[in-house]
């Protein structure tokens, strides 16, 4: 059992036995502070120490050092000691602008202004890049370094950051002579969508780009209207292989542009292809396959066997080639076929000290990202995510890095509004596990709670309970309810908008 496991079942139990036995596995500084988190202050020291020992350049272990000395040990000279070993690392390492920027934030909330200016102009006296410019307040600046559609991009979210309409619109504007390729017009396309203007002249740029089917389906997403939409998918079925054939079938099947009783066969569809990048989740990492390529790489053959085996060995030979297939190309047929789903279905119900977190996990990657694909099965994946984030947890830090790129890729992919808000949930928790001093888990509660209050109108109400309520699919609600409870004690009362979060879920 991972170090990451036995701390989150030490938490969700109040099993400080648990805790301590993660000392003897923890192999990084993520989990040398989960495990400080969880112990009482006499006994967090050492983990803490050793966090910091094992920091490096990484300015973020530094702040959430500081922040578990300060908010839960009330520690605030400790807290103070671990942001200048934190300046230390960075002077040594030659430190970024945005690592400066987070160390000058986390002067700020120690409660020291003039440390929190020291520290800003480190930042502004290393600032080079549009990123860096954005991350110190010098819009104009940034501005008027911008070149390229990802460097208007980063000028878009600091203005929205900001709240200044107009220069969002502005610079969207001036991002559209920069487009150099399809992916960059359906980004700019679906950022000037999502302010209500007018997307026609960046649709046109990637309409003169496009030269494969992939490109001309990725254009048919954000097309503004439905025989649009159509004329694109045609072309890019008409050209492309039987994946893209089936991917513009499906997606026109979700759109309901096509009708008709007989069912494609399943193509087998790249991750990066079925889960489209979208404006959902600007700033956060868009890798629908990250995870699924980690979990594949390390699947043994007698891990895929047992899982071939999940339904009392029917039809194993079946299941089996299926899953071969997907290890070996990191595709998945979508909408999956009864086989594998049958026993992917059945892995990721797995439970008990026993389980297999590498299989589990590798079953609820699959189910999420067929899930979150043109077409869905309407299985209960709000459940499956919460499995996923369980196992992603117990695998360790680089399994939770990848998974909130998949939870992130999944709510830009998502076309319906309560699985989007499960995704984010699932993000929000990583994250928070991940590094809770993160400035972008703030704004993304706070959408995530209004956004449940909208669907709570439109949709039937199965319960009272937040967000979990509008669900009938409830077999591992109290799964999420243990993760939010385990994952968001430590920052109750110290940071309002977890806190919230922690009251709605509780």
């Amino acid at each position: 059992m991972t170090a990451s496991e036995l701390v989150l079942r030490g938490r969700i139990q109040g099993d400080l036995a648990l805790v301590e036995r993660a000392r003897e596995s923890a192999r990084d500084a993520v989990e040398w502070c989960a495990i400080a988190e969880a112990l009482p202050r006499e006994r967090a020291g050492d983990a803490l120490a050793r966090a910091l020992a094992l920091a490096g350049a990484d300015v973020r272990v530094y702040r959430n050092v500081a922040r578990i000395e300060s908010t839960r040990f009330e520690n605030v000279a400790a807290a103070k000691r671990a942001l200048a070993a934190g300046a230390e690392a960075l002077l040594a390492h030659g430190g970024a602008t945005l690592d400066w920027c987070a160390l000058a934030d986390a002067w700020r909330a120690a409660g020291d202004a003039d440390a929190a200016l020291h520290y800003l102009e480190h930042a502004r006296a290393s600032a080079e890049t549009v990123a860096d410019w954005c991350a110190v307040g010098e819009l104009a600046r940034a501005e008027a370094s911008a070149r390229t559609v990802g460097e208007r991009t980063r000028v878009v979210q600091a203005c929205d950051a900001a709240q200044d309409l107009a220069r969002v619109v502005a610079n969207l504007v001036a991002a559209v002579p920069a487009i150099a390729t399809v992916e960059e017009a359906v980004v700019v396309a679906g950022l000037l969508g999502h302010y209500e203007q007018d997307a026609t002249p960046a649709f046109a740029a990637g309409a003169a780009l496009a030269r494969s089917p992939g490109e001309f389906i990725a254009l048919a997403r954000v097309a503004s209207s439905d025989g649009e939409c159509q004329r694109w998918l045609e072309r890019g079925a008409a050209e492309g292989d039987e994946a893209m054939r089936g991917l513009a079938e499906h997606i026109a099947r979700a759109r309901g542009l096509r009708g008709g009783t007989d069912e494609p066969a399943e193509p087998l569809v790249m991750p990066h292809d079925m889960l489209p990048r979208s404006v959902r989740t600007l700033g956060w990492p868009h890798e629908p396959a990250a995870l699924l390529d980690r979990l594949r790489a390390a699947m043994s053959p007698a891990t895929l066997d047992a899982i071939a085996s999940g339904d009392y060995g029917q039809d194993h030979a079946e299941h089996l080639a299926a899953l071969e297939e997907i290890q070996r190309t990191g595709g998945v047929r979508h909408p999956l076929p009864w086989f594998p789903l049958e026993v992917l279905q059945l892995e990721r119900w797995a439970e008990g000290d026993a389980v297999d977190h590498l299989a589990r996990a590798f079953a609820c990657t699959v189910l999420c990202i067929d899930d979150a694909g043109p077409l869905r099965w309407h299985d209960g994946n709000e459940s499956t995510m919460a499995v996923l984030l369980h196992s992603a947890i117990a695998l360790g830090t680089e399994a939770v890095e990848d998974v909130i790129g998949l939870f992130a890729a999944m709510a830009n992919a998502y076309r319906d509004d309560e699985l989007r808000a499960f995704a984010e949930l699932g993000l929000v928790l990583a994250a928070v596990w991940r590094d809770a001093t993160d400035p972008r888990i703030a704004p993304l509660v706070i959408r995530l709670i209004h956004d449940e209050a909208r669907l709570r109108e439109q949709s039937t109400r199965w319960s009272e309970r937040w967000l979990l309520g509008i669900t009938n699919f409830d077999l591992r609600h109290e799964l999420w309810r243990a993760l939010a409870r385990a994952i968001l004690a430590p920052s109750v009362g110290h940071d309002p908008q977890l806190t919230r979060l922690a009251e709605l879920l509780r």
